[in-house]
């Protein structure tokens, strides 16, 4: 149940990050950074027992898991430019 639970939330994760016409892929930045994060969950029991840093974690899915949404040609959006002064 728990699986089914991590796995329902990285596609919520997925979902929120692509384009409503784009299918929603599921990759395993999105499910680590659910199982990372969820206090309660095994995996993230398992994690501490190994020694393992939460936030090192996500510090490193940020630009994975929070990248801009892509076009649908696949491109990321590009940034406006400030006007020169």
């Amino acid at each position: 149940m728990e699986a089914k639970a991590a796995l329902a939330a990285a596609e919520q994760l997925a979902t929120e990050r692509t384009p409503t016409f784009a299918p929603v892929v599921v990759n395993t930045p999105q499910l680590l950074a659910v199982i990372a994060t969820n206090p309660g969950s095994r995996a993230r029991r398992v994690l501490h027992t190994l020694g393992v840093d939460v936030a090192d974690i996500k510090r490193q899915l940020h630009c994975y898991v929070n990248a801009p949404p892509r076009t649908a040609f696949g491109r990321r959006t590009r940034r406006k430019r400030r006007p020169a002064q």
